[in-house]
């Protein structure tokens, strides 16, 4: 009975509003020979696709998770370890 006193609290907590952004600063000096770019919101997305691994891989399944208004600067190295965003 104690828990479904709790029940509506525990479900208005997880309904509340997402939190602000954080604040953008752009990196203002990459890698040595490094190219920047920077992503235009309305004309920039990614999809990450996420794959089962692991001991669990046969119970899992694939996800594919989309950023539709990405925001922020690349810098692309030649060597690709040196690259940053």
């Amino acid at each position: 009975m104690p828990l479904l006193a709790f029940a509506p609290l525990l479900l208005l907590a997880a309904c509340r509003g997402r939190p602000a952004p954080p604040a953008m600063v752009p990196a203002l000096v990459g890698p040595p020979g490094a190219t920047l770019f920077t992503l235009d919101p309305g004309a920039s997305r990614a999809w990450f696709y996420l794959h089962a691994d692991g001991p669990l891989t046969k119970l899992g399944h694939s996800h594919v998770i989309s950023a539709p208004a990405m925001r922020g600067s690349i810098w692309l190295h030649p060597v690709l370890e040196r690259s940053s965003c």
